[in-house]
């Protein structure tokens, strides 16, 4: 099973002959590279599909699918959109969304040429891990008086999906949220999303060669309630102190450094 770094038209994967393909849903993401509107990013992402190979999709916004349809018409790609979540199975993820993503993997499994049991697809589901997505820590060497919880939200489509998965969790609860980023995200929109459960964002630079400065970033919270700090380390120490519970998100590459530090492990710096 191979995962597109970026895109797909163009990604190294594409050399490996696939017996089946599958596309999560489009959002608008790395539009420097990939276009800037989600017509022509779903042609770089549906380009991935082999001639006469299934083609399977999560449900699209129109202008999506109208391109993935014409791209499988093309290579003559069998093509399915998966719309109903997968219900009856405990999923070790939080959010609904993960739900629709099961179906869309056990689809494709299928579309593969795998028999699913009950038991197999059970015993998957209720033990998946997946790191920096919704990931909770109830204990950290800060002790946190709340949870601290991880994402990899860094676009506006994933962010939603974080506050949505945030409510069914927490309720009504507000967050210390601990935010950095890096160039060519939508930044601004994500941050205006994320406000809706903020108590108080700590700014912190990322430790990448395009990160942002943690004072740029200021001016896209109006007057919400903000520190800047000079390293992760440096809010994770902060927001211990607070009753309620910390969110940490908006780059990967941030989400790396922290879990390094959580877990006591060393890391590198990224060199993208």
């Amino acid at each position: 099973i191979l995962e597109t770094g970026m895109g797909g038209r163009l990604d190294a994967t594409t050399a490996v002959p696939a017996d089946v393909c599958a596309l999560t849903p489009i959002a608008l993401d790395h539009t420097k590279w990939l276009g800037s509107t989600l017509t022509e990013i779903a042609f770089e992402k549906a380009s991935i599909a082999l001639y006469e190979k299934p083609l399977i999709s999560a449900q699209q916004e129109p202008e999506a699918q109208i391109e993935i349809e014409r791209v499988a018409n093309q290579v003559q790609a069998p093509l399915f959109f998966i719309d109903t979540p997968l219900l009856g199975y405990h999923i070790a993820l939080a959010g609904e969304h993960q739900k629709l993503n099961a179906a869309l993997a056990c689809e494709t499994m299928i579309a593969a040429g795998y028999q699913l049991s009950y038991d197999v697809v059970q015993h998957a589901f209720s033990t998946l891990r997946w790191p920096g997505r919704v990931e909770v820590y109830e204990r950290t060497p800060f002790n946190h008086k709340g949870h601290l919880i991880l994402d990899a939200a860094h676009n506006p489509h994933s962010a939603k999906a974080l506050i949505e998965t945030w409510k069914s969790v927490y309720s009504e609860a507000k967050a210390q949220v601990i935010f950095g980023s890096v160039e060519d995200k939508e930044s601004a929109t994500v941050l205006k999303i994320i406000s809706e459960i903020t108590e108080h964002f700590h700014f912190v630079p990322v430790n990448s060669p395009r990160g942002i400065a943690p004072e740029a970033l200021i001016e896209m919270i109006g007057d919400a309630s903000h520190t800047v700090h000079d390293s992760v380390n440096n809010a994770l120490t902060t927001s211990a102190t607070q009753p309620t519970h910390t969110l940490l998100t908006g780059s990967l590459f941030l989400l790396g450094e922290s879990k390094g530090i959580i877990d006591q492990r060393s890391t590198r710096k990224s060199t993208q």
